[in-house]
């Protein structure tokens, strides 16, 4: 074990910057296996190794925390959730390990090419419209439709790149985003594109087949989505969210089940590395799911430290969630037309229909009654978006127009 250089940091910081580094590892990740890069996989390896140092401060920072007994058991929540981060991330390291290894299945890059958020690398072509633009500049231009998640310049690799970030000719990048944002991104790119050649559509596929790539997308979106909702739930100490994650967690663990049963009966035995390559997605799916319901019983069954507890109270953003009411200025709507931002300075992160998750909807996203939304924002905001959800517009209209 290498030697730990401590620097204190507070404990909120510390699960934000966890949070942030799990949720870029996880898009490298599958990065490296759709475009069959191992120099992406190889970052994702050094991710995990400053989220391991990061794990250890975080131990250290609740061991010096401890004055006494009560204290310690406070605390016993976070050591908890330094060992589910430390779970996650190894999961994840297992599916970049597949590039690396040459593990990877057919089914497993069929699956991520036809996922509704596409994942893309490009190169910055020389006098193409994005040399000299900032990632600012970018975002102004495409909104919300693209996020640049890394840009590998020579042997160097930018991860999460500042909106300061300028582009120069021969950048290589890698960003996710919806049909039309990676297309207006590959014009102001110019360049030629550099993803590995996808496996021909298979237009003759089994139902079983098109079926098996579903659930592959479902047991990466789900995983993701459970990480994430974990993190804010710890973070704002919402039990309404935990409960979520508990709910994802049962369904990540039945899908894995069934995963497991339809490669082995579907898959030719021809390719034993690839299946168990293709087996591997289930297990770190159910690994990271499991590790996502740690972090959520967390905030289930312990009380966050005083520090913490003070630094959630304080912040003026939350997480909450909110059910669509029949009938409700909500109902029936598509998500451009509430405009929440403006009217309550929020963002719907996830939305649950029934058993089906959609992480990160679009606009054109219609809502309605029984729709379960996961909502970031302010507190302020909350109140507005809980009306919107559960009384008609003409009543919302009314009590916006009143004076206070």
């Amino acid at each position: 074990m290498q030697r730990i250089h401590y620097k204190p940091a507070g404990i909120k910081d510390l699960l934000v910057r966890l949070r942030a580094l799990t949720s870029l590892m996880a898009d490298l990740a599958y990065s490296s296996v759709l475009f069959n890069d191992p120099d992406i996989a190889e970052e994702v390896l050094a991710i995990e190794e400053e989220i391991d140092r990061l794990r250890n401060i975080l131990r250290m920072n609740a061991m010096l925390a401890a004055h006494d007994a009560e204290d310690a058991e406070q605390l016993l929540g976070v050591l908890e959730v330094a060992d589910a981060t430390d779970r996650i991330s190894d999961a994840l390291a297992d599916i970049a390990a597949l590039t690396i290894r040459k593990r990877i299945h057919p089914i497993f890059v069929q699956a991520l090419s036809e996922s509704e958020d596409r994942l893309v690398k490009v190169e910055v072509a020389e006098g193409a419209p994005l040399v000299g633009t900032s990632l600012r500049e970018v975002y102004d231009a495409i909104g919300a439709a693209i996020d640049i998640i890394a840009v590998r310049r020579g042997k160097r690799w930018v991860l999460s790149p500042s909106t300061d970030f300028r582009f120069r000719p021969g950048d290589i990048i890698v960003a996710w985003g919806s049909e039309a944002g990676i297309t207006l991104f590959r014009d102001m790119a110019g360049g030629e594109s550099v993803e590995q050649a996808l496996p021909a559509p298979d237009t003759e596929a089994s139902e079983q087949l098109r079926q098996l790539r579903r659930v592959v997308l479902d047991l990466k979106d789900l995983s993701e989505i459970a990480v994430d909702l974990a993190y804010s739930a710890v973070l704002y100490n919402s039990k309404d969210i935990a409960e979520e994650v508990l709910k994802l967690e049962a369904q990540l663990d039945d899908l894995s089940m069934m995963f497991a049963d339809r490669v082995l009966e579907i898959c030719p035995r021809d390719q034993p590395r690839a299946i168990a390559g293709l087996l591997q997605i289930g297990v770190a799916a159910e690994s990271i799911g499991d590790a996502a319901r740690s972090i959520a019983n967390v905030v289930l069954e312990l009380e966050p430290h005083p520090v913490l507890k003070l630094a959630i109270e304080e912040s003026p953003d939350t997480v909450y969630r909110v059910t669509v009411k029949p009938g409700s200025a909500m109902d029936g709507k598509e998500i451009r037309e509430l405009n929440l931002l403006d009217l309550a300075e929020a963002t719907v992160s996830a939305i649950r229909r029934e058993r089906r998750w959609f992480r990160n909807p679009s606009e054109d996203f219609r809502l309605q009654a029984g729709d379960v939304l996961i909502v970031s924002g302010t507190r302020e905001g909350e109140k507005i978006i809980r009306r919107l959800a559960s009384r008609p517009a003409k009543e919302v209209r009314k009590r916006a127009s009143q004076p206070g």
